[in-house]
């Protein structure tokens, strides 16, 4: 596209800008899974939630934040509602000012569960844009990563 002082801004946005196109497809993507996710009463967000917990914990919540790459805040709010459900519990850390969440019984099953529908959501979107656009998108996701991490 070729730009010109009379180039509206909102056609730079809606045709070039790269943050807005990768957020669009998050969008989807995300829709995508949350639909399949839907069945168990999550979101995808919760089922990585419980998911990272399962795999790496008992864990405080700032190291649960730290490996999801989300800020404390962010993962409060979406830790309360999966306490409330049972899905997680906040249990005794290793002195009186600590806590570790850990993934309770019931959030295991439903884990189990879910992770049924995500393998069917990651195959619905490898039927969707076909298995070599998906590889070739988890390429550059992998390539561009860690460009941000410095």
């Amino acid at each position: 596209m070729v730009t010109t002082a009379n180039t509206p801004p909102t056609e730079l946005l809606f045709g070039q800008c790269s943050a807005y196109k990768t957020r669009q497809l998050a969008r989807k993507v995300n829709a995508h899974y949350d639909a399949y996710m839907a069945e168990c009463g999550l979101k995808m967000t919760q089922f990585a939630l419980l998911g990272f917990v399962g795999r790496f914990g008992p864990l405080k919540p700032s190291e649960l934040a730290q490996h999801m790459e989300l800020s404390t805040s962010t993962l409060s709010r979406n830790v309360q509602p999966l306490i409330a459900q049972g899905w997680l519990a906040m249990g005794e850390g290793v002195d009186a000012r600590s806590r570790l969440l850990v993934l309770t019984p019931a959030g295991l099953q439903l884990c189990t569960r879910a992770y049924k529908r995500w393998q069917l959501a990651q195959a619905g979107l490898a039927e969707r844009l076909g298995a070599e656009q998906v590889s070739t998108l988890h390429g550059l996701i992998k390539a561009a990563l860690p460009k941000f991490n410095t």
